[in-house]
């Protein structure tokens, strides 16, 4: 060409030619982009959009303000959640809503990262569709990955265009297919939580969880027909908390129902009731595409130490688990267990909704539960660890019990040791319930008595008296596999459980069967616990003279014991006794002679309950002055150890001094108070007397 134009025209070639022919020379793509984007036809490679949807408006909005196409960046979405939650189903719903604001094309490619029948798609064979897809002829295509996502880039460049690229393994299959151009649109979805994406690309994560009820049940009615979800309504509640708003186990069992037509959905509900069986039923009718092929996806990208934990985590029967249990469980050492768990919320296997908090879903659980081979060693850590951790929490209140052997603590095992026992007790109540139930099913009938003795202090503090009911109960059950001693604790503290609900009878019955146990001669400190039980429901009942009987009996048990806390409660309750029955200083007597002790061995709560005593003494004697003054002080002192428990009381007993002392806003606002204790721990009675005389004392002002 330059001879030619040299012989011809008597010139060199201009800088336009010159430049053209070099890139000849160098194969540039983008001489591949000019061809390709004359000849190829606009890709419209959505798949069908999802036949059954429903909910998710929230996730929709929030996929279109991530997407909205910007001047100067190209728009990147992340759908991250676990396998059969319904990524996919978001994203095709999204996309073909918004098919218009993207005139040049939609390009989609399933990449298989996570898939039961096929390894994940290489980068490569992805981008090369891509290009056959956008009219790139064979011969043009480079042959190495870098220049074929140049060239891939460069054909998308100035057009609007959205990519969905499907089930992505990780970040690095994914970079390479990103377009350059700020008018295209990427929607991932993947297990993973493309992390890399995020902090490279700028990609905008969107978490994808469980539907609510109200989503799942038009899920369902949608495939199986508003009239027999009607006919029915208990078995599709039951359906519903089975499949727990997981859209693949909705699908399935939707499924199943169109396919019985004849089957009451009530009979579908009894096959997924046994846990055991759950799994197997709901995949019975499709294997490759059930809950066990989509997690066997995720569980292959684990590794050994990573499969382990995920098995091992099942076993945890709570809504959700702490690191500490998790290594108790795993019998790992913290700082690898942190790291395993990590990995395993990066594949969507956890979720951790509160820092340090990681949980599963029910049938995630259930596949995890599958894959255990031994769980004995497992479970003997995992229940000595809430037993031990309990165990550190309660005695930081610092509150005098009895000595209890509690179950052997083993080496590999490290117990939490709680800087606020009531915020620990608060995080793992729940769990140490369903702990609780799952040693009943076990036989472990020690480590169901010791965690109903570790929550006492707790549950009496925040007024959860329901809770301590439930943990006693258990514990009951088992009561014929201990010895006498425990026995006796166990009916023990039965009867003072069922007292704090008011239900009187059934709490003398135990307390009486407790004092039956005890060897009145040589066990002085459970004959001192269990007469002063059986006077605190006598208080209750305000029957003041036996009260009185079994106190002083537990006055002089606790003389014997010689443990100054325990002499100190009982002369505060002979006090409050005496003082019912008019024998005021007599009652001042032993309660100044308690307040003493306390006071000197820094026992705040019980200075609280003695003070309190000394205002009532103070309020029977016409002191109501000296009254509002114990009162406040030991309202004070409870919210400082924040026991909530008997705070309504005191707040009553402050009203009536104020009332007392002419001061009718102070007396109702305390009434309030005292009112709003009491309905919280559902103490219907105490309401009911105190709405009475919130009544009274606004009749004078509604009369105005």
């Amino acid at each position: 060409m330059r001879l030619r134009l040299a012989e011809d025209l008597g010139t060199d070639p201009g800088p336009e030619l010159r430049e053209l022919h070099q890139r000849i020379l160098t194969a540039d793509p983008r001489l591949a982009a000019v061809a390709a984007r004359r000849a190829a036809a606009v890709p419209r490679q959505l798949p069908a959009p999802p036949a059954w949807f429903a909910g998710r408006s929230s996730e929709l909005a929030a996929l279109s303000e991530v997407l909205a196409v910007r001047d100067n960046s190209m728009p990147v979405a992340t759908i991250w959640g676990n396998g059969g939650i319904g990524k996919t189903a978001l994203a095709l719903r999204w996309a073909h809503q918004h098919v218009d604001e993207f005139p040049d094309g939609q390009l989609h490619v399933n990449l298989r990262g996570f898939d039961p029948l096929s390894e994940p798609v290489p980068t490569s064979v992805a981008v090369r569709a891509f290009l056959d897809a956008l009219g790139v002829a064979a011969a043009s295509v480079p042959t190495d990955l870098d220049g074929q996502a140049a060239l891939y880039r460069s054909l998308l460049a100035d057009r609007r265009m959205l990519v969905v690229l499907d089930n992505a393994a990780d970040s690095a299959q994914v970079a390479p297919l990103l377009p350059g151009s700020p008018g295209c649109a990427v929607i991932v979805t993947s297990r993973d939580r493309l992390a890399g994406l995020v902090a490279n690309q700028g990609a905008r994560p969107l978490a994808v969880g469980l539907l609510d009820d109200s989503a799942a049940s038009v899920l369902l009615g949608s495939r199986v027909g508003a009239a027999r979800l009607a006919a029915d309504p208990g078995a599709v509640a039951e359906l519903l908390a089975l499949c727990a708003g997981f859209p693949l186990a909705l699908s399935l069992v939707a499924g199943r129902a169109q396919t019985r037509p004849g089957f009451p959905l009530s009979a579908l509900a009894s096959e997924l009731r046994d846990a055991g069986s759950r799994l197997g039923v709901l995949d019975e009718d499709d294997p490759g595409a059930g809950i066990t092929a989509v997690l066997s996806c995720s569980h292959r990208a684990l590794t050994a130490e990573q499969a382990q934990v995920f098995a091992l985590l099942g076993l945890h029967p709570g809504p959700d688990i702490s690191l500490g249990a998790a290594a108790a469980l795993s019998g790992l050492p913290v700082a690898l267990v942190s790291r395993v768990l990590r990995a395993l919320e990066r594949l969507s296997l956890l979720h951790q909704d509160v820092p340090g908090r990681w949980r599963m879903h029910d049938l995630v659980r259930l596949f995890a539960v599958e894959q255990v081979s031994d769980s004995s060693d497992a479970l003997r850590r995992f229940m000595a660890f809430y037993v031990h951790s309990s165990r550190l929490a309660d005695e930081s209140y610092g509150v005098i019990a009895q000595g209890v052997q509690f179950v052997a603590l083993p080496a590999d095992c490290q117990p939490d040791s709680p800087s606020d026992a009531s915020v620990w007790f608060d995080t793992e109540l729940a769990c140490l319930l369903a702990v609780q139930r799952l040693a009943v099913e076990l036989g472990q009938h020690d480590v169901v008595w010791q965690l109903a003795w570790n929550s006492v202090t707790y549950c009496y503090r925040r007024g959860l008296h329901f809770d301590n009911l439930a943990f006693w109960e258990a514990a009951l059950a088992g009561v014929s596999h201990v010895d006498t001693l425990t026995a006796s604790l166990i009916h023990r503290l039965v009867g003072r459980a069922y007292s704090r609900v008011q239900r009187f009878s059934e709490s003398l019955d135990q307390l009486q069967f407790s004092l039956s146990l005890v060897d009145r001669e040589h066990d002085a400190v459970n004959l001192c616990r269990t007469e002063q039980a059986i006077a605190l429901v006598y208080k209750r009942l305000q029957e003041w003279q036996p009260a009185l009987d079994h106190q002083l009996e537990a006055l002089s048990a606790a003389r014997r014991t010689g443990e100054p806390i325990w002499i100190g409660e009982s002369l505060s309750l002979v006090g409050t006794f005496a003082a019912r029955l008019g024998r005021h200083a007599w009652a001042r007597q032993c309660c100044e002679e308690a307040l003493a002790l306390f006071q000197q061995h820094q026992d705040i709560e019980n200075e609280a309950d003695v003070t309190d005593v000394l205002g009532v003494i103070a309020a029977n004697t016409g002191d109501h002055l000296t009254a509002l003054r114990h009162h406040q002080r030991a309202l004070d002192l409870y919210r400082q150890i924040g026991n909530s428990s008997v705070i309504g009381h005191t707040l009553a007993d402050l009203a009536r001094a104020h009332l007392a002392l002419g001061h009718p806003d102070q007396a109702r606002s305390a009434f309030e108070q005292s009112l709003a204790v009491f309905e919280r721990q559902s103490r219907d009675t105490e309401a009911a007397d105190i709405r009475q005389s919130l009544a009274a004392l606004l009749v004078p002002s509604q009369r105005c």
